[in-house]
């Protein structure tokens, strides 16, 4: 290869490097190819103005195929694919987190990042809110706490209510990580994530509230609360709506899949129970949407079981890939068998008045000196690949025989649950579902409500397309 023909090719991809840094990454791969088309015309252009005689153009051949070949192992390669940028300001532990996820990038990339840095502290107990990322059903917040050394705290929570202090129609999960400062302090870094069901929206307005209980009355007491602020017209009017209209006869039920709504966080299924039948279906077995080969699973720590009205599954976002063939899988669904969704327990006596069914037992009422520990011994569902989390769950409110409510707490060294699950040591078909609430006296007997309960796994793929690429409009 000439040096002025090196040297141009040597330009022509210093052009295609330049075009890759000054795009955005959906534009990369156009700027790569480009830049190659650009040195292919130019080799062409180049090789024709060589004449092919004799001896001389013999000789060329042999010469360009060594050059060639070399070049194909010396000239280098523009990449396909870079890291997605990051286009938005936040402290790095909040960009780390917000990387871990595609979509969560993507979204913040676009303005979906909200900086709040508001801080509160009480006591020696501090909390900073650093920002918020949102769509129409999903509020994620990153916060750091900082508990200073020989403050007295446990059981540490977060609950979240809206501009009336009433509780929000949200269900929530915590990703925090806890670590101990050189100077005896601790500090707990992560986020919460708000997934809002029914009719509720991620509101323009919340408070964050934090409790703990002192060490000697373990009494909870609020620590620290902070109102946030969103601004809802980022998101307001970003989600896609898919019609599908989808009929799902399975055994005797009759479920019609009304639409698809994307957006940027989030993706929500909504459908309908046409069937009147008793034994409902209480959720989908690794229900998940499927975009050629990528998968995006179910999120969210409930689904919706069968009653009037549309119901809802959320699934992570598949708004930033091309979503005009979109398919619903599910590996089966498991059967509600309970008769009553009712439990009732007295706690002195240790004896379980009413169930929803025989599978679950009392296996014990534990007297510790802050709380009470109710000990169930429940069947494992057959055939069930779920988590036992997704199989059994009694709702965080309790009331006694006069109808006094109650909240279950969180004991230590579990913050931020009010039950556990270990396995029944005698027998591999049982688990224990624990659960904790104040040990105090009580109008007997207590009545306790599952969020869930086990059912009977049926296990038959089930497969609806929601989108077929010729839908697309």
């Amino acid at each position: 290869m000439s040096r002025s023909e090196e040297d141009m090719l040597h330009e022509l991809f210093k052009d295609s490097r330049t075009a890759q840094e000054q795009v955005s990454e959906s534009l990369l791969n156009e700027a790569a190819l480009k830049g190659t088309a650009r040195a292919q015309r130019s080799k062409n252009s180049i090789r024709k103005v060589v004449r092919w005689t004799g001896v001389g153009a013999t000789l060329f051949v042999i010469l360009l195929f060594i050059s060639l070949r070399m070049s194909e192992s010396s000239t280098p390669i523009a990449p396909q694919s870079l890291p997605t940028p990051i286009l938005f300001k936040a402290e790095p532990e909040v960009i780390a987190s917000i990387k871990s996820n595609s979509a969560w990038l993507q979204a913040a990339n676009q303005g979906l990042y909200q900086p709040i840095h508001r801080t509160q502290e009480n006591k020696g107990y501090k909390v900073t809110v650093s920002g918020v990322l949102a769509d129409n059903r999903r509020l994620i917040i990153f916060v750091t706490t900082t508990k200073l050394s020989g403050v007295a705290l446990h059981r540490e929570r977060a609950t979240f209510t809206d501009r009336n202090h009433t509780s929000l129609d949200a269900s929530y999960a915590p990703f925090l990580e806890t670590t101990t400062l050189p100077n005896g302090s601790t500090r707990t870094r992560g986020y919460y994530v708000l997934d809002f069901y029914g009719q509720q929206q991620t509101p323009d307005m919340l408070n964050i509230n934090l409790w703990g209980a002192d060490s000697e009355t373990s009494i909870d007491r609020e620590l620290v609360r902070l109102q946030l602020n969103v601004d809802a017209s980022r998101f307001i009017h970003l989600d896609q709506v898919i019609r599908s209209n989808q009929r799902l006869l399975l055994n005797r039920h009759d479920i019609a899949f009304n639409r698809l709504i994307v957006g940027p966080l989030h993706s929500e299924l909504e459908l309908t129970y046409l069937d009147t039948i008793q034994e409902s279906i209480h959720s989908f077995i690794k229900p998940h949407l499927s975009i050629g080969t990528q998968t995006f699973p179910f999120q969210g720590s409930a689904q919706s079981s069968s009653a009037s009205g549309p119901n809802h599954l959320f699934f992570e976002s598949i708004y930033y890939v091309d979503h005009s063939a979109v398919t619903f899988q599910a590996d089966g669904w498991i059967q509600n068998t309970a008769q009553s969704m009712t439990m009732k327990l007295n706690t002195d006596t240790k004896q379980l008045i009413q169930v929803p069914d025989g599978r679950t037992t009392i296996k014990d009422v534990i007297h510790n000196t802050d709380y009470l520990e109710l000990q169930f011994s429940v069947e494992k569902e057959e055939n069930s690949q779920a988590a036992l989390s997704s199989q059994f769950v009694i709702a965080q409110q309790y009331t006694d025989a006069s109808g006094k409510v109650y909240q279950a707490i969180s004991p230590d060294p579990s913050p931020g649950f009010p039950y556990a699950f270990t396995e029944d040591s005698n027998s591999k078909r049982r688990y224990l579902y624990h659960y904790f609430i104040k040990n105090i006296s009580y109008n007997q007997p207590l009545t306790f409500t599952p969020s869930s309960y086990p059912g009977i796994s049926l296990i038959q793929p089930i497969h609806i397309q929601l989108k077929k690429a010729e839908d697309r409009k």
